[in-house]
Order: C-alpha cells, then sequence, then structure tokens
C-alpha cells in the first residue's frame, strides 16, 4: 500500500509513466492520472456528466480541479469513470459541458435557496433539481449535500 500524492510518478515499466494529479471535490482525496507518453487523461469521478446524478463534496473545488485538467495540453484520450472513452477534441468538450453543469446546478440551487420557499435543505434540493429538469427520483441526501455545497448550508 502507500499514499499517493499530487506529483508523485508511478513507473509502469516499458517507458509508461502516470503522474498523479490531486483532483478534490467529488471527494476530499480524489486524484486523477496523466499517462503523458499516451496522452491518457484518468479522470475518475472529476468530471460530472450532465443529466447524470452529480455527487460531489465541494462545488467550488470540483470547478477548480476540472480547469486544471483541462489545462493540459495533449489530452488524446479522457477515460472517466462516469462516461464512455472520449478521444481529441471531445475529451476538452466533455470537461467544458461539466464545467457548464456545476455552473447551471450552482445557479439552480441559489435561485431555489433565495426563493426562501423553505429553510429544509431536501426542499431547497428538491427546487433545484425541478430547475434543472432532472428526475425527481434524483433528490436524496447525497444530491443534497453536493447541491449545498454551492451554500455551504449543513448537510440535508
Amino acid at each position: 500500500d502507500r499514499i499517493l500524492n499530487q506529483g508523485d510518478v508511478l513507473d509502469l515499466g516499458h517507458g509508461l509513466n502516470l503522474s498523479v494529479l490531486h483532483t478534490p471535490g467529488h471527494s476530499p482525496g480524489s486524484i486523477s492520472l496523466w499517462m503523458p507518453e499516451q496522452g491518457a487523461l484518468f479522470s475518475a469521478d472529476a468530471v460530472p456528466i450532465e443529466g447524470e446524478m452529480p455527487i460531489y463534496d465541494d462545488m467550488q473545488s470540483s470547478v477548480k480541479s476540472i480547469q486544471r485538467l483541462r489545462a493540459i495540453e495533449g489530452i488524446k484520450h479522457l477515460l472517466s469513470a462516469w462516461d464512455d472513452p472520449r478521444s481529441g477534441e471531445d475529451a476538452y468538450l466533455v470537461m467544458d459541458r461539466g464545467l457548464d453543469y456545476l455552473q447551471r446546478i450552482h445557479n439552480a440551487v441559489v435561485r431555489a435557496a433565495e426563493r426562501k420557499a423553505s429553510d429544509d435543505p431536501m426542499q431547497i434540493c428538491k427546487e433545484a433539481i425541478r430547475d434543472l429538469g432532472l428526475p425527481e427520483m434524483m433528490a436524496n441526501p447525497l444530491v443534497c449535500r453536493s447541491f449545498l455545497s454551492s451554500l455551504k448550508m449543513p448537510e440535508c
């Protein structure tokens, strides 16, 4: 067992290496792995997919992590836990869409909270879900916690 930190390089042999990138947001200790020789970015849970259930611990950290990944030059393949493999310019477009999705979520949560219909965090979550046009079944404690990171409110 080994603890991985930002900047660590894992030698896989045969001239292949994985660089560790700390990408918090989905969880505080989340990492992504970059294989520069192949142009392969293993983004793990860092990049949300529009319309899918958004799960993250910290909205702001998620955005910063995606922006850092987006700034990597030479990505040929994006390999995500949430999506099909993406290649070429599509890899960057998926990250752009992920950032846009997080911004839309943030805006919907802020609007729901500003309406002051309820101080109940789950009600704010349900309103934001409706505003985003997502299935009502997505209003659960895990998504509620994710959404409320936009407001820094206590958990659901």
